[in-house]
Formats: C-alpha cells, sequence, structure tokens
C-alpha cells in the first residue's frame, strides 16, 4: 500500500469489506441462530458496524 493519503484509503476500503462481512454473518445470526445471547451479540454487531460503515463510507466520499 501507498503511504499517506493513498494508504488511509485503501485501509478504510479494506475496513469497510471487512464490515460488511461482519455485518452479513451477524444477520445470519439473527435470522438462524437459537442461542438468545449470541443473538444479542449479532443484533449489537449489526447496529455497531453498520454505523461505522456508514462513517467509513462518508469519509471516502471526500
Amino acid at each position: 500500500m501507498r503511504a499517506g493519503a493513498g494508504f488511509d484509503r485503501g485501509w478504510l476500503t479494506m475496513l469497510s469489506g471487512h464490515l460488511e462481512h461482519g455485518i452479513h454473518m451477524a444477520k445470519e445470526i439473527q435470522t438462524k441462530g437459537e442461542h438468545a445471547p449470541t443473538r444479542q451479540l449479532a443484533d449489537e454487531i449489526v447496529h455497531v458496524q453498520s454505523d461505522e460503515l456508514a462513517a467509513i463510507t462518508k469519509r471516502l466520499a471526500t
């Protein structure tokens, strides 16, 4: 990766993909999971990582 702004943009891009994958996995648990604490964790993951993904998307747009 490049240094400076190029590095930052590349890192944010990779992180957004990572978060999207985490959200996808958590949504699978929300719909198919049976263990209540695991479903609760999935709910938190979807909420938190969706907010983080929105912030990253906003930064990448500038």
